[in-house]
């Protein structure tokens, strides 16, 4: 079920809503050139596909898409793994690597006694197991070498992935250092919750959350409040859609004469 979810879901591809909003926004959206570094509330233009993304994403070029907060490609998937599927793709993570170490753990000791059997075969003692055949205790073995590797393997990957969401980075993200980290929110459930979202038992299951607390385009900082930081115009009721993007991304509330045209319309200091 998690590893369907995770190859079958949009990872996060640039909703046409944002589209129109950086339109409708001209040259009042601030876009950074892209860098391999923290660009928070920052929107970068990708040349492949001539597009205004915001924050967080990148371009894909297996999948030839910008995919909203991208970790990164996973050919086990056959997938990106993005916003809309990273819950997804830990729990298959989580759960492969538990069930790989039951699966080994169980058989152990049979392995161990079928191990020794043909050993003691191939010294020239006579079969000694009258239930099991060798093709079956081969088959066996067989067996315990994939739980052992795929234990291995997953294992690796979840302590990898668990821990960079708990501190809300992805892989890609896990080599910037020209700034602290502006998404760590301070609490390992809080930074779980952008992905997971708000604490429930939906957590346990590969669905998409009941309750989300990000909608991939402006994400919660650790820094500072965005609506405590916003024009007096702006605060209102509920801030979120198009008024808290205004807000994330410095953006007038009335909109642009112009759409934008092209990636010479550049800002490179608002890391705000």
């Amino acid at each position: 079920w998690s590893w369907l979810q995770s190859h079958m879901t949009d990872p996060g591809s640039v909703p046409e809503r944002w589209r129109a909003f950086a339109q409708s926004a001209g040259h009042g959206l601030c876009v950074a050139p892209v860098r391999r570094q923290w660009q928070p509330g920052l929107s970068t233009y990708c040349r492949r596909c001539s597009l205004l993304r915001p924050e967080r994403a990148h371009h894909c070029k297996v999948c030839n898409i910008c995919v909203l907060r991208m970790d990164h490609h996973c050919p086990f998937i056959k997938n990106c793994v993005g916003f809309n599927n990273q819950k997804h793709f830990i729990l298959l993570l989580i759960y492969g690597a538990v069930l790989s170490f039951v699966g080994l753990a169980t058989t152990i000791p049979d392995l161990v006694k079928y191990a020794l059997s043909l050993i003691r075969q191939r010294v020239g003692d006579e079969w000694p197991s009258e239930d099991v055949g060798m093709v079956e205790s081969w088959m066996f073995g067989a067996f315990g070498v994939i739980a052992a590797l795929m234990t291995l393997l997953l294992s690796h990957m979840a302590f990898l992935h668990v821990p960079l969401a708990a501190f809300n980075q992805t892989q890609l993200e896990n080599g910037y250092d020209n700034m602290a980290n502006p998404y760590d929110l301070g609490s390992s459930v809080k930074n779980l919750g952008q992905v997971f979202g708000a604490p429930g038992v939906d957590w346990a299951f590969p669905i998409r959350p009941l309750y989300p607390l990000s909608d991939g385009i402006a994400f919660r900082r650790g820094d500072f409040d965005l609506v405590e930081d916003a024009p007096a115009e702006d605060v209102g009721a509920a801030v979120t859609g198009e008024r808290l993007w205004r807000i994330r991304y410095h953006v007038s509330a009335k909109p642009s004469d112009t759409g934008y045209d092209g990636p010479e319309t550049v800002c490179t200091g608002c890391l705000r």
